[in-house]
């Protein structure tokens, strides 16, 4: 996992590095690290959340084909940590 958390900082950096200045946000260190902060944070999570639906999924086929669906369908709640509580817990029993 630690690989991977690398590859993803790597990718990540070369990502800001590119469009931070090609924006023209800034140009000030503490506002480029604010903003790599940022964009690792939700590469992190990104990377995160597609571990556990595909964990959660009995098999790939089935995480590719509702996993997205989830995801839309978690967006539009009110109270979206119900929806992964109520989920897991009927997919576990």
């Amino acid at each position: 996992m630690v690989v991977g958390s690398a590859a993803n900082v790597v990718v990540a950096t070369v990502y800001i590095l590119i469009v931070y200045w090609f924006v023209g946000f800034v140009s000030t260190a503490s506002q480029f690290f604010v903003f790599w902060a940022m964009v690792n944070s939700i590469v992190f999570s990104a990377d995160s959340l597609g571990i556990m639906l595909g964990s959660s999924f009995p098999n790939p086929v089935m995480a590719v084909s509702l996993g997205p669906g989830t995801l839309i369908f978690n967006c539009k709640r009110k109270y979206s940590s119900d929806f992964f509580f109520f989920f897991f817990f009927f997919c576990c029993c």
